[in-house]
C-alpha cells in the first residue's frame, strides 16, 4: 500500500472541499485566470485526486452522464497546488500565468 500518494490524494481532496465551500471568491478568482482545457485524460484526475468511487474500471465517472457531478471535482484544478497535491503535473493542461 502507498500511504504517500494516498495521504496526498485525501489532502488534495479536503483542501478543493474547503476552498469551494469556504473560500468561494479565491476559487472564482483562480477559475477567471486559468488557461488552458481539459484535454479528456480519460478520469486520471479522478483516479489519482481522491480514488474517487465512482471512477469505473475503465476510468470513466459514473455520474458524468447524470449530470449530478459534485461542484468539488466538476471545478478541479483550482489553482497549481490542486494540481500538484492531485499528482497531475504530468497530464493536465490546466495552467496560470506567474
Amino acid at each position: 500500500m502507498k500511504i504517500i500518494p494516498i495521504l496526498l490524494s485525501l489532502r488534495s481532496s479536503i483542501r478543493r472541499r474547503y476552498l469551494v465551500y469556504l473560500r468561494p471568491k479565491y476559487v472564482k478568482k483562480q477559475l477567471a485566470a486559468r488557461k488552458g482545457s481539459c484535454d479528456g485524460c480519460g478520469g486520471v484526475c479522478c483516479i489519482r485526486t481522491r480514488q474517487c468511487p465512482f471512477v469505473d474500471e475503465k476510468g470513466l465517472c459514473k455520474l458524468y452522464a447524470s449530470g449530478k457531478i459534485p461542484k468539488f471535482c466538476k471545478i478541479f484544478p483550482i489553482d497549481e497546488k490542486d494540481i500538484k497535491l492531485a499528482g497531475m503535473e504530468d497530464v493536465c493542461q490546466y495552467h496560470w500565468e506567474k
